[in-house]
């Protein structure tokens, strides 16, 4: 009997998951963020649940001259309302970000894996997606890679 553990905080209530074909994830050369094509709904079944969230893509960066870097932000939807970036996200400048120096034009194609904890205090349908901008004149190819993207949510009992 695990009576001690009744009504405690931290058990799993749901996972979902969501697998993007790689052909379909997007690509850009521009320094404003843009979708990057992987999402991934949950509704949470209390106000008081926390929502883990994982989205995995693999990104081929490449050109800019000898430097190339990206910024990565993970931002969350409620319902209709308006996209926002997440509150242990302090900006768009400071954080998901890498800069690669080098001569002549870089290439690199790498794994990334963003982690996110979120407490939405709502019962809504939250929509969380990977967002990105490209850095030193370079490119981000997602589509490229032809990997899949992979986006999962995990509700916590707050």
């Amino acid at each position: 009997n695990l009576g001690w553990a009744t009504d405690q905080g931290g058990k799993i209530l749901q996972v979902v998951s969501n697998n993007v074909a790689g052909g379909s994830l997007n690509d850009t050369s521009s320094s404003s963020h843009s979708d990057t094509g992987l999402s991934i709904n949950i509704t949470p079944s209390a106000t008081s649940s926390k929502i883990i969230v994982t989205l995995a893509v693999s990104a081929y960066h490449h050109g800019g001259g000898g430097d190339t870097g990206a910024e990565y932000l993970v931002q969350r939807k409620i319902d209709s309302g308006s996209y926002s970036i997440l509150t242990n996200v302090t900006s768009a400048a400071s954080v998901n970000t890498f800069y690669i120096a080098g001569t002549g034009n870089m290439e690199i194609i790498m794994p990334l894996t963003f982690i996110q904890y979120d407490a939405p205090n709502t019962t809504g349908v939250c929509n969380y997606k990977l967002t990105y901008a490209a850095t030193g004149g370079g490119s981000i190819g997602l589509s490229t890679t032809n990997k899949n993207g992979i986006a999962t949510a995990w509700e916590i009992a707050g």
